[in-house]
């Protein structure tokens, strides 16, 4: 229903909410039964020892709770202040995070690493923010000068969220998710095992959409012309692994159409 009604992934609502409250249930139940055993063998006086630390431990988890489902939304708010800004990119970072978690899924990734390449690839765009509007919706062909601003997003990106605590891994994804493989990506021309595996699935998931989505001077390409694309460039522009996780996705499943629909 959450789903549904959100509009987001079945792994986003997992992550978002019902994690969170099974944990807390989970977590109280111990709890309970030691309130049961006290009250059985002080009567109120056993419940009101115990009462303190229980309430605080309650309290403790529903602020941290609380916080989680914060941040979340200050990501999407910022996600969607961004592609506000661009006419034509609309709904493009919440399409590049669904096809990043279902690569990292098939890769054998855990939640919580899925879950930080959601953030990563929410947040994959935030130097736009600092890219004037007459180059970002820009309908002709930009100029080498326009082309070389767009092309500091990464960097400028970086330094939005360098000082966020324990942002470590979404500011690696943020400054070079227009790496290649091969080294001829930007901005620092990085390549091979020199970025990690995170890094290689916001870069193809974000290939992947541009590809699918309508542009002003063209269509979305069909899923044969994308397949044929990923196959050509694996080894050089997108990681082997990565790409031969999307080939094997993209041939038996409709999971990454339905994105697009």
């Amino acid at each position: 229903m959450m789903k549904i009604y959100t509009g987001q992934s079945l792994m986003y609502c997992f992550m978002k909410d019902i994690k969170l409250a099974l944990l807390n249930y989970i977590i109280m139940i111990p709890f309970g039964v030691i309130l049961v055993h006290l009250y059985t063998q002080y009567s109120y006086w056993g419940i009101i020892f115990i009462l303190f630390p229980v309430l605080l431990v309650k309290y403790t988890f529903t602020y941290y709770a609380d916080s989680q489902s914060q941040f979340i939304q200050t990501v999407e708010s910022l996600m969607n202040a961004i592609e506000a800004r661009d006419n034509y990119t609309e709904g493009h970072s919440h399409r590049v995070a669904e096809v990043a978690a279902i690569l990292a899924e098939r890769m054998g990734f855990n939640e919580w690493k899925i879950e930080k390449l959601r953030i990563g690839a929410m947040l994959h765009d935030v130097g736009k923010i600092g890219i004037s509007d007459a180059i970002l919706n820009k309908p002709g062909q930009l100029t080498e000068e326009e082309f070389a601003k767009i092309k500091s997003h990464p960097t400028i990106g970086e330094g939005i969220i360098k000082g966020i605590k324990n942002f470590d891994d979404i500011r690696m994804i943020v400054r070079h998710h227009h790496e290649r493989f091969d080294g001829k990506g930007y901005p620092d021309g990085k390549k091979g095992d020199e970025l990690p595996l995170e890094v290689y699935i916001i870069q193809i998931a974000d290939a992947i959409d541009a590809m699918a989505s309508d542009r002003p001077y063209r269509k979305g390409l069909p899923k044969d012309v994308i397949i044929k694309i990923i196959e050509e460039n694996m080894g050089s522009q997108f990681h082997p692994n990565v790409a031969r996780a999307y080939l094997e996705i993209a041939q038996d499943s409709t999971k990454l159409d339905q994105i697009w629909e």
